[in-house]
């Protein structure tokens, strides 16, 4: 549109996206420059340069910006702080560039305002269309910062499919071997040595478990049922009329605080808070936990690992006489 209608030769209009045009001695106007300016051009070494060169001549400058930059690129470059701008946002700007580009003397003779304003119209609806493409589609570029933690994290994701690969390529190994074994204590020992992989998994899950129960254990069955309840249900503990003396003893060693039937257990409380913090461990080794483990796990206490099942709670974390909310 600048060369249509303003009567500007093409070879006049520095364009920063085709670097190839550039060619070493070229410069911008020595008067009444008027730059057009776009993310593509402030990324420019080379439109950096000519620009400080205009400013520091103290030739007239007349940023023109266009989205989807805003005002603000202007900080970054030898013009912050001029307050003569033209940002383009519809067809009424393109006008006034139009009104300027006459001001300053272009050629201008010939310039029909049908045929501008629909120029106006197109490249308006040009400049809306990449702006939706880059919502759509994010910014050509990313920040060095960002760019290293999102190859950090890939080579990381990268790292854990290998070792996928290759825990599934001994996986098939296994199941072959057993497919050409006929003899069932041949296959048990098979399977054992194949556990011998996992053992550090089952030895690290059987550690936080035992120094869980361990924990429990020093706790009154009352406390251990409400850090049951409130994990597993959320809502209020309300206690049957026989557990009133506890809670008051509980509530005067500051384990509880109780007001009007409701009862909040202090998780800041010294014991409470390893213990809150041992089930916290545990309940994620239970969620990260292998195939291999799960199932050695069920095979040798005949129970899923749930902290949800009171059944898990008194069969494997041994707690006798879980108590249950009446409401």
């Amino acid at each position: 549109m600048i060369e249509t209608r303003f009567i500007i030769p093409r070879v006049e209009i520095f364009r920063p996206e085709v670097i190839f045009r550039i060619t070493l001695g070229i410069t911008l106007p020595q008067q009444n420059s008027s730059l057009f300016l776009t993310d593509n051009y402030m990324n420019s070494h080379f439109c950096l340069n000519e620009m400080g060169a205009v400013w520091a001549n103290n030739q007239s400058i007349y940023p023109i910006v266009i989205p989807p930059a805003s005002y603000n690129i202007l900080e970054r470059s030898a013009l912050r702080g001029v307050t003569n701008v033209l940002t383009i946002i519809d067809v009424n700007d393109l006008a006034k560039l139009r009104d300027e580009m006459v001001s300053k003397n272009l050629p201008s003779s010939d310039i029909r305002s049908a045929e501008y304003n629909l120029r106006s119209e197109t490249f308006i609806n040009v400049v809306n269309a990449y702006i939706q493409q880059r919502k759509d589609e994010g910014p050509l570029t990313v920040p060095v910062t960002e760019y290293m933690q999102l190859k950090k994290e890939l080579d990381g994701f990268k790292e854990e499919l290998r070792a996928k690969i290759e825990d599934g390529d001994a996986k098939d190994a296994l199941i072959e071997q057993l497919k050409n074994l006929k003899d069932q204590t041949a296959v048990k020992k098979v399977i054992q040595a194949h556990q011998a992989n996992d053992s550090n998994e089952w030895d690290q899950f059987m550690e936080i478990l035992e120094d869980t129960k361990s924990t429990l254990s020093s706790l009154s069955n009352l406390i251990v049922s409400l850090l049951y309840h409130y994990r597993t249900f959320g809502h209020h503990y309300r206690p049957g009329t026989y557990e009133w003396g506890d809670i008051t003893n509980l509530h005067a060693r500051k384990f509880i605080t109780h007001d009007e039937g409701e009862i909040y257990i202090n998780e800041d409380h010294p014991e409470l808070k390893k213990a809150i913090r041992l089930l916290d461990l545990l309940d994620d080794a239970i969620q990260g936990m292998s195939v291999e483990v799960y199932e050695r796990f069920v095979e040798e206490n005949n129970i899923e690992p749930d902290l949800s099942n009171s059944d898990f709670w008194s069969n494997v974390l041994e707690i006798r006489g879980l108590n249950l909310s009446n409401g």
